[in-house]
């Protein structure tokens, strides 16, 4: 499960990816992050 390699970007991606998950309100397109709303 703890992946050095992947420590940040899978930590980074999965807590992104939790966040907009549990409040769709937070996405901004200041952020432009890859969402479900961009396409």
């Amino acid at each position: 499960m703890n992946h050095p390699t992947h420590a940040g970007s899978a930590s980074g991606l999965r807590m992104i990816s939790a966040a907009e998950s549990a409040r769709p309100l937070f996405r901004t397109p200041s952020v432009g992050l890859p969402g479900p709303d961009s396409g």
